[in-house]
């Protein structure tokens, strides 16, 4: 009588542990667009969600509690919660992703996404977007003192021949504009100094 081997058996157990650890997804948030300003729109898109989700939850910030509860999306019947942190701006969608409209200085900083698996097993993702030019100004300063404070974000800034250019980062594209100021004499020499104020 012969005895069968234990090492094919070991090779095959090997073999099924080497297949049987999948690597998945990890979920994130991203914001479209990256940067925005004042009064435009972003959107919180969710990616790599994990298959069969019974629903979403928003956050305000990371803490997850319900003064900071936005909105809710149930998936099986497709229904909509709103939450105490809920502007009448905010609208979630059926793939978790989170729409935020007409943004304001109060709406930028971090939003967390719960996702409720079946079988109540929950995963939280934290996702972060920032929001330009509400309160975001700049002061210009002459040699004798005098200072301006300007809405924009300021890139560059330098006098030339009794005008100061403006560089203005839109993040939809770089825009040249001149100021021109009536009592700066056409002197190349000048000196400037760019600040930013919050």
């Amino acid at each position: 009588c012969r005895r069968p081997s234990a090492e094919p058996i070991a090779k095959q157990a090997s073999l099924l542990i080497f297949w049987n650890s999948p690597t998945t997804a990890q979920v994130t948030i991203e914001a479209q667009p990256t940067n925005i300003s004042e009064g435009n729109d972003v959107l919180l898109l969710v990616h790599n969600l994990p298959k069969n989700p019974a629903a979403y939850i928003w956050y305000k910030g990371q803490i997850l509690d319900l003064h900071h509860y936005i909105t809710a999306y149930t998936v099986d019947t497709e229904r909509i919660i709103f939450g105490s942190a809920y502007s009448g701006r905010e609208r979630v969608y059926s793939n978790a992703s989170l729409l935020i409209q007409s943004v304001n200085q109060k709406d930028a900083g971090s939003y967390t996404v719960q996702i409720i698996k079946q079988g109540d097993r929950t995963e939280g993702v934290t996702g972060h977007f920032t929001l330009y030019g509400v309160g975001v100004t700049s002061t210009l300063h002459t040699q004798d003192g005098q200072a301006w404070t300007v809405p924009v974000s300021l890139s560059a800034l330098c006098p030339m021949f009794g005008f100061w250019h403006l560089v203005q980062d839109t993040h939809r594209g770089d825009k040249l504009q001149q100021i021109r100021i009536p009592f700066l004499p056409p002197d190349p020499a000048d000196t400037c100094c760019t600040g930013r104020t919050v």
